[in-house]
């Protein structure tokens, strides 16, 4: 899933989270429309599991990912300021 279009497609109604029986046990599924790309079919809806700690840990790693991406980007900025004083 790409996180980023969460909104846009939840608001266009185009993705949810929805409470399903599985092995007689109640999981939360991300249900997302699909189309064929040739003919523009629907095709079955796509689902995948999640658990609050799958997403948790999700966009947990994302935040690191950005933290690690500001410390290369103020490092490159120090950089650049000595080399400007070259």
């Amino acid at each position: 899933m790409n996180w980023s279009n969460y909104s846009s497609l939840k608001s266009g109604s185009k993705v949810s989270f929805a409470k399903e029986t599985v092995d007689e046990k109640e999981v939360v599924m991300l249900v997302q429309k699909s189309w064929n790309a040739s003919t523009g079919e629907a095709n079955d809806d796509s689902k995948m599991e999640y658990s609050l700690s799958d997403l948790e840990s999700e966009k947990a790693r994302y935040d690191s990912d950005m933290a690690r991406a500001k410390e290369q980007s103020d490092g490159l900025a120090a950089a650049i300021t000595d080399f400007k004083k070259l």
